[in-house]
């Protein structure tokens, strides 16, 4: 009779601590439920799976690279780190460039095939930082220069990035 009774006590004992526990407010748990990152590539869907943002504070630029299931990376450069909107019609090396994009049809081969932007634009419309989160929308049109100088275009619309968690680096 103890022996069931000090079984009994310990089970509730246990009951008790697991329903009384306050749940954490990690924030990591909230990068996979909550973080989208999605476009339209030549009217096909894409979506990450993975999602890496990085703020450089020194040179107010944000870098928010995406990967898909299939090996789909976009790579977004932005010149700035305020809600606003910032646009593009050169290569984002050029001076008056704001933003830059890269599409890479495999992520295995980066250096191949790679589509860059021509031009586009990409509005911040949060940006958290106190939880260092951000959020906006995109849009690109890209082109691929082959060895013998023919041009390939991609359009990329209906980007969107939502509560996409940062780093931040001091370079």
């Amino acid at each position: 009779m103890k022996k069931n009774f000090f079984i009994t006590t310990i089970m509730l004992s246990i009951l008790l601590a697991i329903t009384s526990c306050k749940k954490d407010n990690n924030d990591d748990n909230n990068i996979i439920t909550n973080a989208t990152m999605t476009a339209t590539i030549d009217n096909n869907t894409w979506t990450s799976v993975t999602r890496v943002t990085k703020h450089y504070k020194n040179t107010s630029k944000f870098i928010i690279t995406g990967t898909s299931v299939s090996g789909e990376v976009i790579v977004i450069t932005i010149k700035g780190d305020q809600v606003g909107h910032y646009t593009s019609s050169a290569s984002i090396d050029s001076a008056s460039a704001q933003v830059g994009c890269v599409w890479q049809p495999d992520a295995s081969s980066p250096t191949t095939d790679n589509y860059l932007s021509k031009s586009g634009t990409v509005d911040i419309s949060s940006v958290d930082t106190a939880s260092l989160k951000i959020s906006g929308t995109f849009k690109f049109d890209l082109i691929k220069t082959d060895s013998l100088g023919y041009q390939t275009a991609k359009t990329i619309t209906d980007g969107k990035f939502s509560d996409l968690s940062y780093s931040e680096s001091d370079n």
